[in-house]
């Protein structure tokens, strides 16, 4: 069973009976999902630059810009984390695409500021670093990988965009800079988080149908497989990879799956019966093409164990409920 999991008693120099968390961006998508999963088992508190005053914030929070040095480095002081989830980003295509410097600060040299305030804290042992990644390519010919070369013209779907390269470069900075200043880091992939509140976002089935009852199209998958992830499950997921110190992993980069993978043909399939079953009529000889065309605007996501980054992801070694030791694929229910 997963509670086995917690069996793992990790030395109490690195890990007391309460864990403290501090999570950046705590009230996205994903890091509120962490945070009220975490309020009242283990220590935590949240750091956002929005608004807080309209989110029922589940842990104690702050409000500061993850990209100031001083405010960061006050509030690790004070709350002394021994996990940072750093949900923070600009996740904003079209804001990247057209501001790629503001994307590179936000995205990649918040990164290197936060690596380098952890590593000038003063107390040991220095907090582990879990950065929250993505698990999509983007353009309109392909597959990409986020190292995929940008073609020299501005159209956001025929090149690899800004986010995509911004989250890369992040990746890499990251294991770079905590390598060198040897502080323990794990790098989160996600595939398409997904939760139900927030149906306007691309990326499930069910946003699928909406736009192509709308007369939507949606954009080709055709040789491509995706995954969902419902935010639900990513907190039992961190909970896992801290637990059993997925920091020591010789490669800690972990892809956070969901419970449906589909390709091109499935996902057309899906979309027409759905489409079919609501009274909308599809026709027979619209292809699987036609029906995810353009609906991504470029964004699809990465073939799993497919591309140059991920020839070395390390899967999550449990199933829910039941946990498997001897495989490495994190599967959650449908």
């Amino acid at each position: 069973m997963i509670e086995k999991v917690s069996e793992f008693t990790p030395p109490k120099e690195w890990l007391p009976t309460r864990a403290s968390y501090l999570i950046i961006g705590s009230t996205g998508l994903i890091g509120s999902s962490i945070a009220g999963s975490i309020s009242g088992k283990d220590e935590a508190y949240g750091l956002s630059r929005g608004n807080l005053d309209h989110k029922n914030e589940p842990i104690p929070s702050f409000r500061a810009d993850a990209g100031d040095k001083d405010a960061l480095k006050e509030i690790l002081s004070k709350v002394h984390p021994n996990i940072i989830i750093d949900l923070a980003g600009n996740t904003n295509l079209e804001e990247c695409q057209g501001n790629p410097q503001k994307a590179y600060d936000q995205n990649v040299g918040r990164v290197i500021s936060l690596v380098s305030t952890v590593f000038q804290l003063d107390y040991n042992p220095k907090p582990v670093i879990l950065l929250g990644s993505t698990d999509y390519v983007y353009g309109s010919w392909g597959p990409f990988t986020e190292e995929s070369p940008r073609k020299k013209i501005q159209n956001i779907h025929d090149k690899v965009c800004d986010y995509a390269q911004t989250k890369a470069m992040a990746e890499r900075e990251l294991v770079t800079l905590a390598t060198r200043h040897k502080i323990p880091y794990v790098i989160l992939r996600f595939a398409f988080p997904y939760n139900q509140k927030y149906r306007q976002k691309p990326g499930t089935p069910i946003f699928m149908f909406e736009a192509l009852s709308q007369g939507k199209k949606i954009t080709a998958l055709t040789d491509l497989k995706m995954t969902i992830t419902p935010t639900q499950y990513i907190p039992p997921a961190i909970n896992t990879l801290v637990r059993r110190r997925a920091w020591e992993d010789p490669y800690p980069i972990f892809n956070i799956a969901g419970p449906s993978i589909y390709n091109g043909f499935q996902i057309a399939q899906i979309c027409k019966a759905e489409l079919e079953r609501r009274g909308v009529s599809v026709k027979d000889d619209q292809t699987r093409a036609d029906l995810v065309d353009h609906f991504f605007e470029g964004k699809a996501p990465r073939p799993i164990n497919g591309g140059v980054l991920t020839s070395k992801i390390q899967k999550l070694g449990i199933v829910i409920p039941d946990l498997k030791d001897d495989i490495k694929t994190f599967t959650l229910p449908s």
